[in-house]
């Protein structure tokens, strides 16, 4: 199966984020407690295997910055599908990166306090528990979804650009903004191109039929007439260097060109 790359880049937050919530059903951090008792100056300690906890599990132990981290994910989402936040999408995505990587970094220390605290005196018997955590692959994969988002929203923000992973990235951002308005000015030109067009034309075919009336003796061909009726070679050796530049700008044709040119040429 053929992977739309183009599709992804323009998505790539969305899809970043979706991958953060699979990671959530993953492996997030390994959890090793070790209880150590002392009272009368004998002291023992006893240690569990290790706990693993998921994404949702760690969320749910972890508190506020728990709960934090997956309304990151979710605004990151919607960030990229509702127009109303497409404006702010550069800035929702970076602030929404930096309080889930803040959210990564503290979650695993609340969880170790939360620990920590179930120790304490317990008739007469100080008890400590100690714990030791290490991230799992999915901590490590939304570690890194997170990072990628915020370097999207750093590429977005200062649009940079200069080769083809910056441009497909920036490629979204346009679209929702600066591309449209392209598209409004390109109907406008073409709109404005099509009425100068027009009137080239238009000023064209007056010309030629003046030049037309002027042959047949009309009153718009009176300058020319009376130019060649003095039989000045100066004054028509101009008119036929007029009549030289209006067959270059395609006004007149090459036979049309060559008969008004006998025509002075006959008058001299």
């Amino acid at each position: 199966m053929k992977i739309n790359k183009e599709f992804i880049f323009k998505n790539l937050t969305a899809v970043l984020a979706v991958i953060s919530i699979v990671a959530m059903f993953l492996p997030f951090i390994s959890v090793k407690a070790t209880a150590t008792a002392s009272a009368g100056g004998f002291s023992a300690s006893a240690g569990g295997g290790d706990t693993v906890l998921d994404g949702f599990s760690m969320v749910t132990s972890g508190g506020l910055f728990g709960i934090l981290l997956d309304i990151c994910i979710v605004i990151i989402i919607l960030s990229s599908y509702l127009p109303q936040l497409k404006q702010y999408r550069k800035f929702v995505l970076a602030g929404s990166a930096v309080v889930g990587i803040i959210c990564l970094i503290i979650v695993p220390g609340n969880i170790a306090s939360e620990i920590a605290s179930v120790g304490g005196n317990y008739g007469g018997a100080s008890v400590k528990v100690d714990s030791e955590i290490t991230p799992q692959i999915g901590y490590w994969i939304i570690l890194l979804c997170y990072i990628a988002i915020l370097a999207v929203a750093v590429i977005q923000f200062f649009n940079l650009k200069g080769n083809k992973v910056f441009d497909m990235v920036n490629s979204d951002n346009e679209a929702g903004g600066e591309g449209a308005q392209l598209g409004f000015n390109s109907e406008k030109l073409k709109e404005m191109t099509q009425n100068a067009v027009s009137g080239i034309s238009g000023a064209a075919s007056g010309i030629k039929d003046k030049i037309s009336g002027g042959s047949s003796g009309g009153s718009s061909g009176e300058a020319p007439k009376k130019a060649v009726q003095k039989g000045d070679p100066q004054e028509i050796m101009k008119q036929i260097k007029e009549l030289h530049e209006m067959k270059e700008a395609g006004v007149l044709t090459e036979e049309e060109f060559a008969a008004k040119k006998q025509e002075f040429l006959d008058k001299m």
